[in-house]
């Protein structure tokens, strides 16, 4: 193969010989020798530190390694080596974002290959997507690395960058399992690839999740296996059909109840993943990951990506209504809505049948067939005529009713009248059953789920006489078997199906129907979802008794030590279960696990947001946090079972470190973004926060304390910020040392002041939050931000009239107060007063309407204004993250009618004192 690139790692070097070149190599920088000499040996020392690299501190890890390399060198002399080994002899070049971002250690890292701490996260992506992958193991290597990136965007930045490379990963992926052998092996030097699958098989999981990955490449490259439907009778298969078509990806949503009292039942919907669907077409995956979503029934908005990530479950606190999705997007996306009308409804009502299974849970029976002997849940919007066999029952859910029904072993006529009478159909005689290796899950009524890869079998029995059963897959041509009277099982196997939803269609053909419509033939259908495997975590049970719903989905470990990550835990009520932090290293190693708390179930995120908070109180070595490159939150219930949530890093070229104690926090800045862009570090105080200190980068490249009660921390270059807001544990003059009453001074004239408040609300408002009163401190800087961003456009008398309503009680003379500092005709802002709440209730193009056509009417101001005046309003009131381009446009135009943004203003802070009705219907006054 010609034109592959040559990767630095690839020198053949054994240990020994590595060692060597970098004590040649620490040498020749103490004797001060030219170190462009020995550019090549350089190429490979730092692609060697590359292959160590573990997702943090590149820079620091190199050059404590090689002692006098700030004296002798710069970072820009190994960027300019690796573009030579590029040309001299056609060494891999870095593309994409993440290559510009990190333009320097970009190059060994890349050429490292693949580093350590990515190695455990590609085995793990591999085995959850060997099935998958395994299909596409022919594909173009770049088409294979693609589709990997596509189903990882809820993985670690680190890797989504190194997933970026394309055409690497799916070279690697071809060596790594085997695919096209000859193909691998010349594009990765067989030595070099035998040391990556060593370093990588150390860690037990990763070894475990490479080894089934290539078992499936193994199994779908076999040839000439059979792929029919097998029937047997004993043990012997005697006919085949026809192989099945691809299936469209199964979305519907489950309902199960669960038991929290002797009579008394919760909701839970189940929601598969949405993964399948995002392979449609990469518009829809990427609107997956990018737009929130809520769920019918169920409180609160869900984080972007959260249906992406895997199979969910919801509590639900209200019965959902039929014929619409259970999911609603924030946005609309054709393909995504027409799937969720279609197939993300719950079943039709006005009943609806559960099953109570011995474990306690009571699973949905779709075609609602009951079978003596049985208990299960009638639930109802309406009053129905259930039977005298039915008890009241408690469900934890508005606007249904629920009653538990004990079917006895033998059923009178009554019985059965009164069941048909409800919608309810008596089992058939005929039996059908998976049998031989259990389904994932079987309701004992025609519902089934399998895993990707599993051949279902089925048994079918009959009490009375049979001569034939007709079936059919799929709507494909059926198979006629012969029953020989319906006294032995028949065995019948299906073939591996793929992904999504099949239907099994049985007709059974009595021995002695004739003529006679009473004894025609009996159907009946069995429903397969086949899904993918979900991988099994150490430690954790494959089916436990635990609802646990993080949020977000897949957190950040940042985010978990900023106390951001909600967290709500279902499980048997009074039952006691811990939660636990586990820190891991860039292979995958434990570098740390600490209990965050005991909970009782139910734990409520309140609850859950108490015990973090308190965890997060106490005095912790933070050095495994810092250098940790990702983690893992566990919650055990012991026989319960177990539930863990990833907890990834996000890793960007200039990030804060901090280290928290009783008396400070010291802080840190990582530096690598690497650009020609200078890097500036501005501090901004609790007392002052429009006044920038400049900070000296020497000062942070060791523990640094912030002065006073701390404040914002701000490192910027170019058009990219991070910043922090940094909050000391001392308090100055007891209690009312807690919390400051900012100053804001120093400021610019004109709209240039106007400006410079909008970006500091930004920076202030979107910064990360570390130490105590962090949140308190950093929204009294924004009010005052935001004051003095008022004072300037509509006036001083607006602003203190403005403090005085939200100091008020808000009620109907208190708005009317606030009206009276409008300005314009008084009509104009009567008109405001009165329909105030009306105006908060409407959408964005019906407000701007009323408020421009009032506006025209009295003269105030014209179309173009008014609409500026609300978006400016608007951004005032949320700290939107407009750019300031589009501030200045906004200033621009509604600025020179002050009485519009004050009137603008007022329907943005007016509370509703009774209703939605008009404050008032007496005549304006009249100026």
């Amino acid at each position: 193969m010609r034109n592959l690139p040559l990767f630095a790692l690839e020198h053949g070097l054994d240990r020994q010989e590595r060692a060597s070149i970098a004590t040649a190599l620490h040498e020749s920088l103490r004797s001060g020798e030219r170190l462009g000499k020995h550019w090549l040996v350089w190429v490979v020392y730092a692609a060697e530190q590359g292959y160590d690299y573990d997702g943090e501190e590149f820079w620091s890890t190199f050059e404590a390694r090689t002692p006098l390399w700030t004296q002798r060198a710069d970072r820009t002399s190994l960027r300019n080596w690796f573009r030579k080994f590029h040309t001299a002899y056609g060494g891999f070049k870095p593309t994409g974002p993440w290559a510009n971002w990190f333009s320097i250690i970009a190059w060994p890292i890349t050429h490292a290959l693949l580093p350590k701490d990515l190695q455990q996260q590609l085995a793990r992506a591999l085995y959850q997507l060997r099935f998958q992958v395994a299909a596409r193991i022919e594909s173009p290597p770049a088409d294979l690395g693609r589709y990997i990136a596509r189903f990882s965007q809820d993985a670690s930045s680190r890797f989504r960058n190194f997933l970026e490379q394309e055409e690497i990963v799916g070279r690697i992926v071809l060596a790594l399992l085997g695919g096209r052998a000859a193909e691998a092996q010349h594009f990765i030097h067989p030595p070099t690839l035998a040391r990556v699958v060593e370093d990588l098989e150390r860690a037990r999981s990763a070894r475990a999740w490479l080894r089934d990955a290539r078992q499936a490449v193994e199994r779908a490259q076999m040839k000439g296996a059979s792929r029919g439907l097998v029937v047997t009778r004993g043990q012997a298969a005697n006919e085949q059909s026809e192989p099945q078509k691809s299936a469209a990806p199964y979305i519907r949503p489950r309902l199960t109840l669960r038991r929290t009292g002797t009579s008394e039942w919760t909701p839970v919907v189940e929601l598969p993943s949405l993964r399948p669907i995002a392979d449609l077409h990469p518009d829809v995956g990427h609107f997956l990951r990018r737009t929130r979503c809520t769920v019918a029934g169920s409180a609160g908005a869900l984080p972007a990506g959260w249906l992406a990530s895997g199979d969910q479950r919801r509590v639900l606190a209200e019965w959902p209504a039929t014929g619409q999705p259970m999911v609603r997007f924030e946005s609309q996306n054709a393909v995504v809505e027409n799937l969720l009308q279609s197939d993300g409804c719950i079943s039709s009502g006005p009943l609806w049948v559960f099953r109570v299974g011995p474990d306690g849970l009571a699973h949905e029976i779709i075609g609602r067939l009951v079978r003596p002997g049985r208990t299960y849940v009638l639930v109802s919007r309406e009053t129905l005529p259930i039977p005298a066999l039915a008890e009241a029952a408690v469900l934890r859910c508005a606007g249904v009713q629920a009653w538990v029904l004990r079917v006895p072993d033998q059923l009178s006529a009554a019985d059965i009248v009164a069941f048909k009478a409800l919608g309810l159909s008596v089992a058939q005689t005929v039996r059908i059953r998976p049998a031989g290796l259990d389904a994932r899950r079987w309701d004992g009524e025609g519902f089934s789920e399998w895993v990707e890869g599993e051949t279902p079998c089925f048994a079918l029995e009959s009490d009375f006489p049979l001569a034939a059963y007709d079936l059919r897959l799929n709507g494909e041509q059926s198979v006629r078997v012969s029953a020989a009277g319906g006294q032995l099982p028949l065995f019948i196997k299906l073939p591996a199906l793929s992904t999504g939803q099949h239907q099994l269609m049985v007709r059974a053909i009595r021995a002695d129907g004739g003529g006679d419509a009473a004894l025609a033939p009996v159907e009946g259908f069995v429903s397969l979802v086949v899904r993918p495997p979900q991988p099994w975590s150490t430690g954790s049970a494959g089916h436990n008794g635990l609802v646990v719903t993080a949020e977000p989905a897949e957190p950040s470990l940042d985010r978990l030590w900023e106390g951001e990550v909600a967290l709500q835990i279902f499980g048997p009520s009074g039952r006691r279960v811990s939660a636990w932090v586990e820190l891991l290293d860039g292979g995958g190693d434990q570098l740390s696990s600490e209990k965050v708390a005991e909970l009782t179930l139910p734990t409520t995120p309140s609850a859950w947001e108490r015990a973090l908070a308190s965890f997060l109180q106490r005095d912790r070595d933070p050095w495994a946090y810092l250098s940790a490159s990702a983690g893992t939150l566990i919650v055990d219930g012991e026989a319960l079972g177990s539930h863990r949530v990833p907890l990834t890093r996000d890793v960007s070229p200039v990030r804060w470190v901090w280290h928290k104690t009783q008396r400070s926090t010291a802080l840190r800045l990582v530096d690598d973004h690497e650009g020609d862009d200078p890097l500036h570090v501005m501090f901004y105080p609790f007392a002052a926060p429009a006044e920038g200190v400049p900070i000296s980068r020497d000062v942070l490249a060791t523990a640094w304390v912030p002065d006073g009660i701390g404040g914002l921390c701000v490192a910027s270059y170019g058009a990219q910020r991070q910043a922090l807001v940094a909050s000391m544990p001392q308090v100055v003059g007891g209690f009312a040392g807690l919390l400051v009453q900012p100053v804001i001074r120093s400021l610019p004239t004109g709209d240039e002041a106007v400006l410079l408040l909008h970006d500091l609300i930004q920076l202030w408002s979107g910064a990360r939050l570390t130490g105590p009163l962090a949140g308190q401190r950093r929204d009294r800087a924004v009010e005052g931000l935001a004051e003095q961003l008022i004072r300037l456009l509509c006036g001083a008398d607006w602003a203190a009239a403005e403090a005085a309503y939200k100091r008020s009680s808000r009620g109907e003379h208190d708005l009317r107060r606030l009206a009276d500092r409008v300005g314009g005709p008084p009509a104009f802002a009567f008109v405001l007063a009165r329909d105030a709440i009306l105006y908060r209730s409407m959408g964005r193009d019906e407000r701007l309407n009323h408020f421009a056509g009032l506006a025209d009417r009295y003269g105030v101001a014209r179309r173009e204004a008014c609409s500026a005046a609300l978006d400016l309003c608007d951004t005032m009131g949320r700290y939107a993250p407009l750019d300031r381009p589009a501030v200045s446009r906004l200033v621009a135009a509604s600025r020179p009618w002050p009485a519009v943004i004050r009137g603008a203003r007022l329907i943005h802070i007016a509370t509703p004192v009774r209703s939605a009705a008009p404050l008032a219907t007496s005549a304006p006054r009249r100026g």
